[in-house]
């Protein structure tokens, strides 16, 4: 990457980390399950880390959108969830030499999604965040199971992402799965050998 723009996005970074945003009174950086709201969000179970990685050993986050009720939380509320997120997975990473291995593989499952599930809101504040202070960690990003009403949000939603970005997603059926997880490391919920019960179904 060019230093010239390098530099500027690192002290963005930096400066992020260090702030009080999102309704927090601590830093960014010292976001943790003790931070208001977090708790609240894992039992919701809309979102977690599988315990396996997938095919090319990057972490995977979940994301059941139809879990999600926008009017449960604050915006800055759920912001504060995606940082912890994004912060637990990071340090799942290897450390390794291979770059694809410092990324992440991330499933939004839209299986039995509604409408009134589609947060437009948080969506354009989680992707602002992924493209400024988290660049390089998506490897790809899986739109599992969208149903038919999906076609009315993704145009909504498509141009908030960067070319780039748009090139890593990847509609995909349960069955289509098996190229990026591992049966043992896929969740039973879709055909897989991984039993752990990330949440509690209604």
């Amino acid at each position: 990457q060019d230093p010239k723009i390098a530099a500027p996005r690192i002290r963005k970074y930096i400066e992020w980390r260090a702030s009080n945003s999102y309704g927090l009174d601590h830093p960014i950086r010292e976001i943790s399950i003790e931070t208001a709201g977090i708790r609240e969000q894992i039992a919701t179970g809309k979102c977690y880390i599988l315990t396996n990685k997938d095919k090319q050993g990057r972490p995977v986050c979940v994301v059941h959108v139809r879990r999600h009720d926008p009017a449960a939380q604050s915006k800055d509320e759920l912001t504060r969830f995606g940082v912890y997120i994004l912060e637990t997975a990071e340090k799942m990473l290897e450390g390794t030499a291979d770059p694809e291995k410092e990324k992440l593989l991330i499933i939004f499952d839209l299986g039995s999604v509604a409408m009134s599930n589609i947060d437009y809101a948080a969506a354009k504040r989680i992707i602002y965040m992924l493209t400024y202070f988290y660049p390089e960690r998506m490897g790809a990003t899986l739109l599992l199971s969208a149903p038919t009403l999906f076609s009315v949000a993704w145009p909504v939603i498509r141009p908030w992402l960067h070319p780039n970005t748009q090139e890593k997603i990847h509609f995909v059926k349960p069955d289509q799965l098996s190229r990026f997880i591992d049966p043992q490391a896929m969740p039973a919920i879709w055909g897989g050998e991984d039993t752990t019960e990330y949440f509690k179904d209604d």
